[in-house]
C-alpha cells in the first residue's frame, strides 16, 4: 500500500513540475516551483527506502538523505511564498536577494553541517516493524528550523489570498489551499517530532496523502491560468496581524492536549490515521467556507427567508464612499470602484474603460482581470471600441439597464481571448452630464446567474456616482490647463512688454550711436543704458525662475531681530532719505532659515521704500507671544485698494508697481507658509499698508 501511494505520489508531482517548468523555462517562479515539487517527491522516495530499510544503519543512511531533500523543498517553497504574486517581483528579489537566499539556504546548510549527527546513532525497530529514529541535537534544531520556515510560508500564502481579488483569487485559491495543507500537515508531523525527539518514519502515509491532495489541489489552480505571474496588491503589514499566527498558536495548544491523549489512552501507531481524516474533513471545510458560490448562496438564502434586502444600502454606499474620496487620477478613482464592486455583487472579472475622444481611443482605467500592460493589448480593447461604437452611433440604447447576455464557461478562462466575445460579459455605460465618458465589464459571475433588480439597482447607483465623479476629474483637469494658459499668457504680456520697452529704448541708442559716437559724454550715456537694459532682463529672468523654484529650507535657531538688524543695514544705500523707525522687542530664538527670511524682509522693506517715496516713512517693528514671533513693516504710502488685497494681492504677475512683475510678494508668501507661518496685510488707500510677518517659535 505504501509503494503504491509513493509512486503515485511521486509520478504526480513529477508531472505537475514538468508541466509548470516547460510553460515558461526561463521564468524564475516556475522554476522555484518545479523545485519545490521535485524536492517534495525526491523526500518521498527517500522515505519510503527508509521505512522500507532492512537495517538500521541503512536506515539512518536513507532518513538523513531524505532531510536534505526536506531542506531543499521548504528552501523552494519559502522563495516561491516570497515572490508569488508580487506585482513588483523583480525588484523586490533584487533589493532582498541575498536575505532571500539566506533564509532559503539555512536549512540545507544545517543539514550539510549535521549530517553524521541529525540522529542518535542507533533505530530502533517497533514489534510492528517500524523504525524509530531518535533525534539527536542537530536534528532536534533542524525541525525546529523546519517548523518556522512551514510557518513562515503559510503567513506568506495567506497574505497573498488576503489580499487577492476577483478572478485573481479565482485563479489561485486552489494553489494556496494545496500547498497551505500540505504545509499544515507538515506542521503537525514536524511538531510530533519536537515534541517526542523521535522519528517515525510511519508518518510518511500523512505527508503522502497530502501531497497528492495538495498536488490535485494545485493542479486545478494550474489549469486556470496560463501562468504563474499574477499580480496581487499585497500590505506588507497584514504579516504582524496575520491569522495564520492565531491559527498556528491554537494548533500548537491542540497538538499538546492530543499529545497528553495518546500517552493517556496508548493509541498507538493508528493515531496517524486519525490525524490525517482530520486534516482532510478540515480541507474540505477550509474549501466551503472560501468558495465564492457558497458565500454568495448564503447571501440570497438570507434575503430570501429573513426579508432583509439583498444589499446594506448604507453600509455599501459609505464603503464606497470612503475608497472613493481625495482622487485626482481616473486610476486612483477606477481601480478601488472595480474591486469594490467585485467583492459586492461576485463579480470576478470587473473593468472600467474610460472613452477619451472617439470610441477608437480608450484607456483601462481599473480591473480585477487585466493589468495595465494587458489593458493596452489591441485584442482585449477590440469588443470594447465596438461596443462604443454602437453606443455613440446610436446602433445600440444608451441606456442599456445591463444588457442581456450568457454566460459562458469559456468566461472563466482567465485568457484575454475569452474576452473578445462581449456578449460574454455585462456591460453597464458610464454617463454623466449626458456624456459617455466609458464602460463597465462585469463577468465571471460566481454561480453564472445574471443580476437581479437589487443588482442592477446598487450597479447603476455605483456607476452613476463613478462617471459624476469622473467627469468632475476631466473638468478640473480642463479648468487647471486653462488657468496655466491664462498665466502663461499673461506672463508673456508682462515679458513682452517689458522687453518692447527695453528693445525701443536700445534701437534708439543704436541709432544716434554713428551720429555722436566721437561725443563722450554720449558713449557714457549709451553704456549706462545698456547696462541697465541688460540688467533689467536678468531681473526679469531671475524673476521667473521663481515661479519653478521649490523652497527649501534649512532652519537653525536664530535671533529674529538681529536679522532684522542685518537686513536694513544691508539695505542702507537702497533706502536712500526714507525715514527709518525701529521698535524691537526682545524675543526668544526662533527655528527658521535666516537666508529664505531675509528675502522676505528685502522684498517687504523695498516695496514699501518705493510706496513711501523719498520723504516718505517706514516702520520696522517686531513682537513676540502666544507661540508667535512677529515682524512688521510699514509705510505710509498710498495704501492698496480693497480690491485689490482681496483677489490681486500675493498672486503672480499682479501688481501696482508701474514696473513690477507682481512676483515678489508670491514668492515671499511660499517662503512664509513653507515655515509653518502665514503673511497678514492691512492697507487703506491713502494711508499706507502694513505687512506681518508670522512664524511660530
Amino acid at each position: 500500500m505504501l509503494l503504491i501511494l509513493t509512486s503515485a505520489a511521486v509520478l504526480f508531482a513529477l508531472v505537475i513540475a514538468l508541466w509548470v517548468f516547460f510553460r515558461d523555462p526561463r521564468s524564475r517562479l516556475h522554476q522555484v516551483f518545479a523545485v519545490g515539487l521535485l524536492s517534495l517527491g525526491a523526500e518521498a522516495v527517500l522515505a519510503y527506502l527508509g521505512v522500507s530499510a532492512t537495517g538500521g544503519e541503512q536506515a539512518l543512511r536513507w532518513m538523513a538523505l531524505r532531510h536534505g531533500a526536506m531542506a531543499c523543498g521548504l528552501g523552494a517553497w519559502i522563495l516561491f511564498s516570497f515572490t508569488f504574486g508580487r506585482p513588483d517581483r523583480k525588484a523586490f528579489a533584487e533589493r532582498w536577494r541575498w536575505g532571500l537566499l539566506a533564509i532559503a539556504a539555512a536549512p540545507l546548510v544545517l543539514v550539510i553541517l549535521q549530517q553524521r549527527s541529525l540522529f542518535v546513532e542507533e533505530a530502533l525497530l517497533t514489534p510492528g516493524g517500524d523504525w524509530l529514529i531518535p533525534l539527536s541535537r542537530g536534528g532536534y534544531y533542524f525541525y525546529l528550523l523546519f517548523l518556522l520556515g512551514a510557518v513562515l510560508i503559510l503567513m506568506n500564502l495567506e497574505r497573498i489570498f488576503r489580499h487577492s481579488l476577483g478572478h485573481v483569487r479565482w485563479r489561485i485559491k486552489f494553489l494556496v489551499l494545496g500547498l497551505g495543507s500540505l504545509y499544515a500537515l507538515r506542521i503537525y508531523t514536524g511538531s510530533q517530532v519536537v515534541l517526542f525527539r523521535v522519528l517515525n518514519p510511519g508518518l510518511e502515509f500523512s505527508n503522502l496523502a497530502a501531497l497528492l491532495a495538495g498536488g490535485l489541489l494545485m493542479l486545478i489552480s494550474l489549469r486556470r491560468t496560463r501562468m504563474l505571474e499574477v499580480n496581487i496588491q499585497v500590505s506588507q503589514t497584514v504579516l504582524f496581524h496575520s491569522l495564520t499566527v492565531l491559527m498556528v498558536g491554537i494548533y500548537f495548544l491542540v497538538v499538546g492536549v492530543l499529545v497528553k491523549v495518546i500517552q493517556t489512552y496508548r493509541l498507538g501507531n493508528e493515531f496517524s490515521l486519525h490525524i490525517l481524516v482530520v486534516l482532510l474533513s478540515l480541507l474540505a471545510l477550509s474549501i466551503l467556507l472560501l468558495s465564492d458560490r457558497m458565500r454568495r448562496r448564503v447571501k440570497e438564502f438570507t434575503s430570501r427567508h429573513f426579508k432583509r434586502p439583498l444589499y446594506n444600502y448604507r453600509k455599501e454606499w459609505m464603503a464606497f464612499t470612503e475608497v472613493t474620496t481625495s482622487v485626482t487620477e481616473a486610476w486612483e478613482l477606477c481601480q478601488p470602484v472595480v474591486e469594490r464592486v467585485s467583492r459586492v455583487l461576485d463579480a470576478l472579472s470587473v473593468t472600467i474603460w474610460l472613452m477619451e475622444d472617439t470610441p477608437e481611443k480608450i484607456q483601462m482605467a481599473g480591473s480585477t482581470l487585466f493589468n495595465r500592460e494587458e489593458g493596452q493589448r489591441e485584442a482585449v480593447q477590440s469588443p470594447v471600441k465596438a461596443l462604443l461604437r454602437e453606443l455613440v452611433s446610436g446602433e445600440l440604447p444608451r441606456d442599456l439597464g445591463g444588457m442581456e447576455t450568457r454566460w459562458s464557461k469559456e468566461t472563466r478562462s482567465s485568457t484575454a481571448e475569452a474576452y473578445q466575445k462581449k456578449e460574454s460579459f455585462y456591460w453597464t455605460p458610464l454617463e454623466a452630464g449626458n456624456r459617455l465618458l466609458g464602460v463597465m465589464a462585469l463577468g465571471d459571475r460566481v454561480g453564472g446567474k445574471g443580476f437581479s433588480i437589487e443588482d442592477q439597482d446598487l450597479l447603476k447607483t455605483i456607476c452613476s456616482q463613478t462617471a459624476s465623479s469622473l467627469l468632475n476629474l476631466r473638468l478640473s483637469e480642463n479648468l487647471r490647463q486653462a488657468k496655466e494658459i491664462e498665466a502663461l499668457q499673461t506672463m508673456s504680456a508682462f515679458m513682452i512688454h517689458d522687453l518692447k520697452n527695453l528693445g525701443n529704448t536700445l534701437s534708439l541708442t543704436m541709432e544716434n550711436l554713428p551720429v555722436h559716437f566721437e561725443n563722450p559724454e554720449f558713449r557714457a550715456e549709451a553704456l549706462r543704458i545698456i547696462h541697465q537694459s541688460v540688467n533689467k532682463i536678468n531681473s526679469i529672468c531671475r524673476g521667473l525662475s521663481l515661479l519653478r523654484q521649490e523652497i527649501e529650507l534649512h532652519p537653525v535657531k536664530t535671533d529674529l531681530n538681529q536679522l532684522v538688524r542685518q537686513t536694513l543695514a544691508s539695505l542702507a544705500g537702497s533706502l536712500g532719505t526714507v525715514a527709518l523707525l525701529e521698535d524691537l522687542q526682545p524675543l526668544p530664538l526662533t527655528s527658521l532659515d535666516p537666508d529664505q527670511i531675509q528675502k522676505v524682509l528685502v522684498n517687504l522693506l523695498l516695496n514699501a521704500r518705493e510706496a513711501a517715496g523719498d520723504q516718505g516713512e517706514i516702520r520696522v517693528a517686531t513682537r513676540g507671544g502666544k507661540g508667535w514671533v512677529t515682524v512688521s513693516v510699514h509705510d505710509n504710502g498710498g495704501g492698496m485698494s480693497p480690491g485689490f488685497v482681496e483677489h490681486s494681492l500675493f498672486r503672480p504677475f499682479k501688481t501696482t508697481k508701474k514696473q513690477g512683475m507682481g512676483i515678489g510678494l508670491f514668492h515671499s508668501k511660499m517662503i512664509v507658509e513653507a515655515h509653518g507661518g502665514r503673511i497678514e496685510v492691512e492697507s487703506e488707500e491713502g494711508r499706507g499698508t502694513e505687512f506681518r510677518v508670522m512664524i511660530r517659535v
